[in-house]
């Protein structure tokens, strides 16, 4: 069923563009009832999840307001963010879900039409400005809304260009592994319990490589931040904000682009899998006293030498702290203390990228150099506080 609203608001979009809307909907741009999100039964649809976390976004779902594609700036429906910038003119329209017994009240926004699920209504960004739009849903149950939402749109001018080719890109913030064999063990241990360890590199003019669980973040271009940023994964919607960041689960390539359609700016991440194929965790034991050396792989293969290596230890030490390639050799050394009840207590890892093996080991007495037999004694205790992971 299609409504108009009896209610005006001041300052609002004329007839004619509230028709011009109308016109697309009833022509089939994807809007109405079987694509707008459903309070009343059934899931909302916001397309392919991609994972990761855009910021500045707030929790939509919850907020219950989406905004609509925008000409020349998105191509997807998204939660509605708290605030947003559009140039003049921009064609602005919400969504806020309903039960068709509900009632919508809009302020700042001109409802255009009602569904069996939501209200559809539409900003005028003819002048510049700040103009917070809010809609709150009245069921029969009280005064009281049931939703009360709201976003600021702000209507900016674009910057004036001093001409040439714009240069502008997505910025990558590397943040590389800056632990040494000076390094605390709760400095390590941290690390340790943390994601991948793994390098974010550069291999190519705008493409970069880095394992799965490796935190990614990127920073939209200057001139495309100003605006509203819709962020894709492979051509499929995302979210908005001026940042993205993610942690990819699977090895794949993942192109990120930013920006409006025609104008995006694109770059491309190689994610590849890491795992640790010379010892296992519960199944081997890596001795004190002496070099051990282990060995990972990747996958896809052939890229091993781009695997970051982590030794870890909550007592004593384990050298070298860091390493890069194929293979890692690491002594660990007096990394058992006294625990309880007579007891001696060992925790020490490796970690290849995202990869780990774990050791703990709890023994009646306190083993020898070579962490094996038993010697009299007890070394100092190591106090060490153990992070929240």
């Amino acid at each position: 069923m299609v409504m108009f609203a009896n209610q005006m608001k001041s300052g609002l979009r004329s007839s004619a563009l509230v028709q011009s809307v109308l016109v697309a909907v009833l022509a089939g741009t994807g809007f109405g009832a079987d694509s707008n999100p459903n309070p009343c039964g059934g899931s909302i649809r916001l397309g392919e999840e991609s994972g990761g976390t855009i910021s500045g976004e707030s929790s939509a779902v919850d907020r219950g307001l989406f905004l609509e594609p925008i000409d020349g700036l998105t191509t997807a429906r998204h939660p509605a963010p708290q605030k947003i910038a559009v140039p003049a003119g921009a064609n602005v329209m919400f969504f806020q879900p309903a039960c068709s017994e509900d009632s919508v009240v809009w302020e700042g926004a001109e409802p255009t039409m009602q569904f069996d699920n939501g209200w559809m209504a539409v900003v005028n960004t003819d002048f510049y400005g700040s103009y917070v739009v809010r809609s709150s849903v009245y069921g029969g149950n009280g005064d009281a809304p049931s939703a009360d939402n709201t976003c600021i749109v702000e209507v900016v001018q674009p910057p004036v260009r001093s001409g040439g080719a714009s240069r502008d890109i997505i910025r990558v913030a590397t943040g590389q592994l800056t632990l040494n064999d000076d390094s605390t063990n709760g400095e390590t241990v941290r690390y340790f319990h943390g994601s991948s360890v793994a390098s974010l590199r550069r291999v190519a003019k705008s493409t970069f490589r880095t394992s799965v669980n490796r935190q990614v973040r990127l920073i939209a271009p200057s001139e495309t931040a100003m605006f509203l940023t819709e962020w894709r994964i492979n051509d499929v919607a995302i979210g908005l904000g001026p940042e993205y960041r993610n942690a990819f689960s699977s090895p794949g390539t993942y192109t990120i682009s930013a920006g409006a359609p025609g104008t995006i700016k694109e770059i491309a991440i190689e994610v590849y899998r890491t795992r640790i194929i010379s010892h296992r965790t519960g199944r081997d034991i890596l001795p004190q006293g002496r070099g051990v050396t282990l060995q990972a792989e990747t996958d896809p293969p052939g890229i091993e030498s781009d695997i970051t290596w982590l030794a870890s230890t909550i007592h004593g030490t384990g050298l070298s702290v860091v390493g890069r390639g194929p293979t890692f050799t690491v002594q660990f050394d007096d990394t058992f203390r006294e625990h309880v009840n007579g007891t001696y207590y060992q925790w020490l890892g490796v970690k290849a990228d995202h990869a780990v093996f774990s050791q703990t080991q709890i023994r009646d007495c306190l083993p020898g150099a070579d962490g094996t037999g038993c010697v009299e004694g007890i070394p100092p205790p190591l106090e060490f506080e153990r992070p929240e992971e």
